[in-house]
């Protein structure tokens, strides 16, 4: 792929599409969310790392199909999504490949944020984010449970759960409790190494620069 189409892979700034800060609280926090979120995946080294996660954690084996619904399996298009689950808070282009769904749902009675990532317009990853506030214990034993047993002896904070399709569940329950779910595919994973080489490379490059001007002035 040549750097001309990859320089354009992320050609603006997250802070022009988040919304503006509003008066409530509520407002201000779904904003802060929204950036946190965009800011974070503006780089393709946040994908990579949760890629590595897959291939570097343990893994358990499930024998059930990891998947979003009977309905939305990962592959599935922006518009067969929204069909099925019309009505996202926020849709937003990360770039030229990568799009973010978000919903505001509940799982049970408990609220989350849902995000839906979708690259070359199919969905490969999405994840729950949970508040501070919930019995985290509680929404891992019902993992356990789904994909696994509830007697299972595995560290979901150390284990992945992975199916025959190569499907990843990841929990990450450091700040918030997150639960992530991933396609891991060979296509995907080797687009996003090589826009992270050619970062890198510009970054380095600007670097460069930015210090043979110093230089110069000094």
């Amino acid at each position: 792929m040549s750097f001309f189409k990859l320089k354009r892979f992320f050609p603006f700034s997250i802070k022009k599409i988040l919304p503006k800060k509003g008066n409530g609280s509520s407002k201000y926090s779904s904003t802060y969310y929204y950036s946190s979120v965009l800011e974070k995946y503006e780089s393709v080294t946040s994908y990579l790392n949760i890629f590595d996660k897959c291939l570097s954690r343990p893994n358990v084996k499930t024998n059930q199909h990891i998947n979003f619904s009977d309905k939305i399996n990962f592959g599935a298009t922006i518009k067969q999504v929204k069909k099925i689950k019309p009505n996202p808070t926020k849709s937003v282009n990360v770039n030229n490949n990568c799009h973010i769904l978000f919903y505001k749902t509940k799982i049970g009675n408990i609220r989350t944020n849902l995000e839906l990532h979708f690259f070359s317009n199919k969905l490969f990853f999405y994840s729950y984010s949970f508040s501070n506030t919930i019995d985290t214990d509680k929404i891992l034993d019902l993992l356990k449970e789904k994909y696994l047993s509830v007697k299972s002896d595995a560290n979901l904070n150390f284990h992945n759960i992975t199916d025959e399709f190569n499907n990843y569940v990841l929990v990450n329950n450091e700040m918030d409790l997150t639960i992530k779910y991933v396609a891991l595919r060979d296509e995907t994973y080797n687009y996003l190494n090589q826009v992270n080489i050619i970062e890198k490379a510009k970054t380095k490059h600007i670097k460069k620069l930015e210090n043979k001007e110093l230089l110069s002035k000094l």
